[in-house]
């Protein structure tokens, strides 16, 4: 009968993973809930971290209500041109008053389109509270 014959060799050194991955929360938080430890083999998509997200649900709320309060004075400044532009054509107001008028529903947009991007903005850090 014969015996495998074995060979050994005594070294020394560190040992790494073949894959390893650095994880950063995007915001700063207090952690509510912890999924996954250093060491647990996590797959794809699958969360690892939850934030406290209190004051991101409530900046998400502000920017949402300045949203529509900044839609609401885009509204009013188009009704307020519209009805400019028909009483400078029947003579009634005078074409600086128009001016104005097309200057302020401008300004009203811009100021709709960046509440618009704040409410993006504010669901992607909330978004961000749960890392993945």
């Amino acid at each position: 009968m014969s015996e495998p014959l074995g060979r050994s060799v005594a070294v020394s050194g560190t040992v790494q993973a073949v894959r390893s991955a650095f994880v950063k929360a995007k915001v700063a938080g207090e952690l509510v809930r912890i999924e996954a430890r250093e060491g647990d083999a996590v797959k794809a998509g699958q969360v690892l971290v939850r934030q406290d997200s209190t004051d991101l649900d409530l900046r998400l709320q502000q920017a949402q209500q300045q949203a529509a309060a900044a839609q609401a004075q885009l509204e009013i400044a188009s009704r307020t041109l519209a009805n400019n532009q028909a009483l400078v054509a029947q003579g009634f107001i005078s074409s600086t008053a128009l001016e104005t008028s097309v200057s302020n529903e401008a300004a009203a947009r811009a100021n709709a389109q960046a509440a618009a991007l704040a409410v993006d903005l504010a669901r992607r850090a909330r978004a961000d509270a749960t890392l993945v």
